[in-house]
């Protein structure tokens, strides 16, 4: 009988944290719980107070522990912030005319990761392809008969003080980090079919203060970017705008939020209480679509401008697009964005043929889980791939660019923390 593996996947964002539970059983995802918790701490992906962040991660675990039935010690830890960066890079080792070896495929992979960066950190170094002796669109070298191997590959990088900072909350928190995943990739991993990952797809996340962009072709990773404007940026704007509490301007979009003027309801007012003002009074709906549009209109572009930055041979690389996370669900959002992206686009949400379908996962199959479920299904994706391997990109174990790179940052915390 195939061995079990519980799993848990933390999302820690700018408005809240997200603590899932998982078992992996036969190559499949069963959900056993979620736990979510306010988060204050968190600022564009970025610590700004460890005891908050700290205390929202404590509480978001606690629930799902105790939802699920679980003792939990260690969490696959999501990762948003303008201080990641991606690249696409080439390495290149002579393999002298034998055969490509295990060895080979990881000198080329470590050739391509970017030196004199002490700050930065390796997240994803993730093959696209390789080049046999200049022979392009190899997948899979090993054993071939070689004098030269080149590696074209996408890698993530992330600002190390930066990193230590999250993971601080989580150690303060009593758990360990097995590892972290960029957050846009894994709400591609929640929300991209197979086709999508082959054909060229752009995921956007949607968060309170951040949006991921990922674009995916040919089952890799091909393009990472993380804006500094989210969800959280339309409160701002309408609690400003009309002068009232951010409490009452979250809710206000919500319930009344539309990111179109022209979707505005003529004649409909809505009822505000401005601060300082002794009684609630009446603004009209069109008022509150001329504060919101112009904001998601600015993000959709900076998502447009990541797009159009993603070519290869100047051909865009995207050909159809998905908006998940919480700030997708603002009314007239699609729309809007298929106007401005100028590409068909979807809302996405956790689903994946490698879920089991119960009660549990029906129920988070929401775009504000997207990187939580994506987290889960990292670690699924992540058996039995070999090292190297094309496809939808996984960190790997073992003696890897990517493990070295994780050692480095655990060893950079450890020594930072210790007395």
């Amino acid at each position: 009988m195939a061995r079990s593996e519980i799993v848990v996947g933390l999302d820690v964002g700018t408005t809240k944290v997200c603590a899932l539970v998982g078992e992996i059983l036969g190559g499949r995802l069963e959900f056993l719980g979620h736990g979510v918790a306010p988060c204050s701490g968190v600022r564009k992906g970025r610590v700004v107070d460890l005891s908050a962040t700290t205390a929202a991660i404590r509480a978001a675990v606690a629930r799902v522990s105790h939802a699920a039935g679980v003792e939990i010690g260690a969490v696959i830890l999501s990762v948003t912030g303008d201080h990641l960066a991606g690249e696409n890079r080439q390495g290149v080792v002579i393999v002298g005319g034998g055969e490509v070896t295990e060895a080979h495929v990881r000198t080329a992979r470590l050739d391509a990761r970017p030196v004199g960066a002490p700050d930065r950190v390796v997240l994803h170094n993730r093959p696209r392809h390789y080049r046999v002796d200049g022979q392009p669109g190899i997948r899979h070298p090993l054993g071939m008969t070689a004098r030269e191997l080149a590696v074209e590959t996408h890698l993530v990088t992330a600002s190390a003080p930066i990193l230590e900072n999250l993971v601080r909350c989580v150690h303060r928190a009593d758990l360990d980090v097995q590892e972290m995943v960029v957050s846009g990739l894994a709400a591609a991993y929640a929300t991209l079919s197979e086709t999508e990952w082959a054909v060229g797809t752009l995921v956007a996340d949607i968060g309170g203060g951040t949006t991921d962009v990922v674009v995916c072709t040919e089952g890799s990773l091909f393009h990472t970017a993380s804006l500094p404007v989210g969800g959280d940026h339309v409160t701002n704007d309408l609690s400003v705008g009309l002068r009232i509490p951010r409490a009452d301007a979250e809710a206000l979009k919500l319930r009344h939020g539309t990111a179109r003027i022209g979707d505005a309801k003529d004649g409909e007012f809505v009822a505000i209480r401005a601060v300082g003002d002794p009684e609630p009074r009446e603004v009209p709906h069109r008022i509150v679509a001329e504060i919101i549009e112009p904001r998601v209109r600015e993000l959709l572009e900076l998502v447009r401008a990541e797009m159009d930055s993603a070519t290869e041979n100047r051909v865009l690389v995207a050909k159809s697009a998905v908006l998940t996370g919480g700030g997708a669900l603002l009314e007239g959002t699609m729309p809007l964005a298929r106007e401005i992206l100028g590409l068909p686009v979807r809302l996405g949400v956790p689903r994946s043929s490698r879920i089991c379908q119960n009660q549990r996962s029906a129920s988070l199959e929401r775009p504000y889980y997207s990187v939580g479920v994506g987290l889960l299904l990292h670690a699924l994706l992540r058996r039995g791939r070999p090292e190297g391997a094309p496809g939808p990109a996984v960190l790997t174990n073992g003696a890897s660019p990517i493990a070295a790179a994780w050692e480095r940052l655990v060893g950079w915390v450890q020594k930072r923390m210790a007395p």
